[in-house]
């Protein structure tokens, strides 16, 4: 007999009915928890592709144009670089300022660096997930260091990305300065940050540092709507980010309205890999999802699925499930109050069955056991206090996307 079973088997034992039984997470849900104790894992892209539904063939037609700015995440790029033929980290790195070398002849460069702390993150779980092998941690990283044969191996040390971004910092701060004419923008990094430092400019030599970049948050991920904003109040009118990541594209999609408002024109970025890369353009694409479906995006990504939260649902189910009417302000103010929740679990009701009349988890569970085929308690999705916990993640997450800009606009120490 399993712990399941002698937990119900005891249960049982004590007059507790079935019923009474649905009202208790006697074993933790599927739907929030693999085989692996891990949670299970989101299908971020899904949101891509559905969301690019609206497009046509016609509307990815794209052409670099002269004056536009290009925003890179770096590490995320840097583990896109193909190794093969590869001997060093010099080898490495050429390769990757290779790939970047065009957008310089084109307009501004604005390198994004991560944050690595030793702290815990609420990303540990996905980081987890990522890197399962066992981390060999070099002590120093030089250019003429040899790449390590296992990749694997090197990538879930954060001491191992921290030293390959402070390698990598001082790589591009050169090359920006004796090869590149435009305008080129480093975002203060791990190394750097903790003393207050702030972001650097480069142009013909001459260096500028800006605190309107500066900025405390981990993820290049959520820093780099801080430097689309720096790009168009700078003039730029075309802005284009190199990165492959859906939180990216939520974040931008969210806040289209602020960079139009600010003279924005064009938003492209660049998704994909191998032969399916292409440049998404966001600007048509806002237009044709509408302002309201855009704003709940980030309380949509979050509650069924990304680097923090449970995959539940799909997104396509997601999209369908009248986010604008349940979804609305949550994320926006804290705290998170019962009606929010209430809310968001109805809504994630809808997510897993359209058009079941339960108003909760509870519900739903005893709905899905006496009316579902081979439905078992090891099969129910949560209780509403099992799936609170979930909602609270996905709201801190909605929340920082939603006020990144305000964390980049104020002297605040937050950390998200």
């Amino acid at each position: 007999m399993n712990m399941t079973d002698k937990s119900i088997e005891v249960a049982r034992d004590r007059g507790l009915g079935t019923d009474d039984l649905l009202t208790y997470d006697v074993v933790p849900s599927p739907l929030l928890f693999g085989d692996d104790g891990l949670m299970t894992k989101p299908e971020k892209s899904q949101l891509v592709r559905e969301l690019e539904e609206t497009l046509k063939p016609d509307d990815y037609y794209y052409r670099h144009k002269d004056d536009s700015a290009f925003l890179i995440d770096v590490m995320a790029a840097i583990r896109r670089v193909p190794l093969s033929g590869l001997t060093s980290f010099s080898d490495l790195l050429s390769k990757f300022a290779e790939t970047t070398s065009l957008y310089h002849h084109h307009g501004r460069c604005d390198y994004i660096f991560d944050i690595y702390h030793d702290d815990p993150s609420v990303k540990d779980t996905e980081r987890l997930r990522r890197c399962r092998a066992t981390p060999v941690v070099l002590s120093s990283i030089e250019l003429s260091t040899p790449i390590p044969k296992d990749m694997p191996t090197f990538w879930p040390s954060s001491q191992n990305k921290l030293l390959l971004e402070t390698l990598a910092y001082a790589f591009l701060r050169y090359r920006s300065m004796e090869i590149h004419k435009e305008s080129t923008v480093f975002s203060s990094y791990a190394l750097t940050v903790t003393n207050g430092s702030a972001s650097r400019s480069i142009m013909e030599q001459n260096i500028t540092c800006s605190t309107s970049l500066q900025s405390q948050v981990e993820e290049a991920d959520l820093r780099i709507p801080m430097h689309v904003l720096d790009c168009v109040r700078a003039g730029h009118k075309t802005c284009v980010v190199i990165s492959n990541d859906t939180d990216v594209t939520v974040a931008l999609l969210f806040y289209m309205a602020t960079f139009l408002h600010e003279g924005l024109q064009d938003m492209w970025v660049r998704a994909g890999r191998d032969n399916t890369t292409r440049f998404v353009p966001l600007h048509i694409l806002y237009a044709r999802l509408g302002p309201q479906i855009c704003t709940v995006l980030p309380a949509l990504h979050s509650l069924t699925g990304c680097d923090i939260t449970s995959k539940i649902g799909t997104k396509k189910a997601a999209l369908k499930a009248n986010p604008v009417v349940y979804l609305q302000g949550f994320g926006a103010t804290t705290p998170l109050g019962p009606s929010s929740i209430q809310q968001a679990e109805q809504y994630l009701v809808q997510v897993i069955d359209a058009g079941n009349k339960s108003s909760n988890f509870l519900q739903l569970r005893a709905h899905q056991f006496h009316f579902s085929k081979s439905a078992s308690h090891q099969s129910l999705p949560p209780t509403s206090k099992g799936l609170e916990p979930h909602i609270y993640r996905a709201f801190f997450n909605a929340y920082a996307t939603m006020h990144v800009l305000d964390i980049g606009n104020s002297s605040s120490k937050q950390r998200i």
